[in-house]
């Protein structure tokens, strides 16, 4: 067995010697875990944007662990906060009340969507999204579920279900209560459409499947989910007027509206939720990856009323709000408190010079997004043809220039920008540099 260190008043780590990792890795742990690309980097530390080899390379990290490392790598507050708290109490179970787990969802109701006071603390997006499907079917007692074209809300049996990338479509079986609907992607609109009449026929399709939801008929629609900006489905967005008018439908239809936040959650598009960028406010929230700073912990919120159709409704999650995460939320949300600006300038800073290459590149078919929740969208030329071969190029260039980025879309030809929010001008300079260099090398 490998040999492990383990300090006498710090943390364990293996040795940072070993060269044979990834065989050991290949032989301990199941092919489930994906590399990309093949040749997997190795990275045992990590401060502000940045993470380091075991060498002492270091890496300017734009995708801040799958939108997840919100207030950055080794985060002093955050680190202090989880070493005080494990000292103190690490678990309990939801048997019992803890003053920090109480304090978390106070906290929580206070910079939630307006009315969304009452909270359910889990441990991930997916199961966040499973229990606000049980919430909404409990609340409406009914069982027809929507979701838009190019959505992934996990991995779990009903947010799979809710998921519309076949990609990740691969677990069945499915609940079969589920219909997609489009989604607002005004790039991709029918030929000839302008973008007024694409957003209506959008929503006219919605009420359509609505008034055909499953069982034919309208009286068995529950709800809608939706993300304010699909993350895995390549940063797509519509205006905030659309989701609003989307609300309204749903609410007419006697229906719920889940806005699922868990990549938008917690200032990733400059407000503390993606959703109070809209006039209208979903009946239900869910949240993940940034909400404890890369501490696993997912969250759900919704009114009182909604709250209470779950009462008497035998539920029961073993680590969901245990005080470790909670400690970890709190000391996570004072951080990005102080970091609220620095989203919205290194946002603006990011979005000005990535649409200054839009119009050297022919190959950038759009720039869009929110905050520092950022896409590229290559294709080949200007045909809107996607290029997922240009993104897995730019990737490989990229990362010989020490910088990481993301890739999503169905196609793989999105560049997806989701760094930690303690990025700072001269880091955002050096993404928009190596990126410009690298396009120019492979053109």
């Amino acid at each position: 067995m490998p040999e492990v260190h383990v300090p006498v008043g710090g943390s364990m780590s293996p040795r940072s010697s070993d060269s044979d990792l990834e065989a050991r890795a290949s032989a301990a742990l199941m092919k489930l875990t994906r590399y990309w690309p093949d040749d997997p980097l190795t990275f045992v530390t990590g401060h502000g944007s940045h993470l380091c080899t075991p060498e002492g390379e270091e890496y300017l990290d734009l995708f801040g662990g799958v939108a997840t490392v919100s207030v950055g790598y080794g985060n002093p507050h955050l680190a202090s906060a989880i070493a005080h708290q494990a000292g103190q109490l690490i678990h309990m179970s939801e048997l019992y009340l803890n003053p920090v787990v109480v304090a978390a969802a106070e906290r929580l109701g206070e910079i939630a969507p307006r009315g969304l006071t009452k909270c359910r603390f889990v441990n991930s997006g997916s199961e966040a999204n499973e229990l606000a499907a049980n919430i909404v079917m409990r609340a409406t007692g009914k069982t027809g579920l929507l979701a838009l074209e190019h959505a992934y809300h996990g991995r779990t049996p009903i947010a799979r279900s809710l998921t519309y990338q076949q990609g990740w479509r691969n677990a069945p079986p499915y609940v079969h209560n589920v219909q997609f609907v489009p989604n607002p992607y005004a790039l991709r609109r029918p030929k000839g459409m302008g973008e007024p009449d694409f957003y209506r026929w959008c929503l006219d399709r919605t009420e359509a499947a609505i008034k055909h939801a499953h069982g034919g008929a309208k009286a068995n629609f529950a709800g809608l989910w939706v993300e304010p900006i699909q993350g895995n489905g390549g940063v797509i967005m519509g205006p905030s007027r659309y989701y609003d008018e989307l609300i309204k439908l749903v609410h007419a239809y006697g229906g719920l509206v889940v806005a699922d936040e868990v990549q938008t959650g917690f200032g990733r598009t400059g407000l503390w939720f993606g959703c109070q960028h809209w006039s209208e406010t979903p009946d239900i929230v869910v949240m993940a990856k940034g909400i404890a700073g890369g501490f696993p912990m997912g969250a759900v919120s919704t009114t009182p009323g909604i709250a209470a159709a779950m009462d008497d409704f035998l539920d029961f999650n073993t680590y969901g709000g245990n005080p470790l995460a909670c400690a970890a939320m709190l000391a996570t949300i004072e951080e990005i408190e102080s970091l609220r600006d620095n989203i919205g300038a290194c946002g603006a800073q990011l979005a000005e010079g990535l649409c200054g290459l839009v119009r050297e590149f022919p190959v950038i078919a759009e720039v869009r997004g929110q905050g520092l929740m950022l896409g590229v969208e290559f294709d080949d030329d200007g045909t809107l043809d996607p290029n997922p071969k240009l993104m897995a190029k730019l990737h490989m260039r990229l990362r010989e220039r020490h910088v990481l980025v993301g890739k999503g879309g169905p196609e793989g030809n999105i560049m997806r920008i989701k760094p930690p929010y303690c990025l700072t001008e001269q880091e955002a300079d050096t993404f928009l540099v190596a990126l410009r260099e690298s396009l120019e090398q492979i053109n």
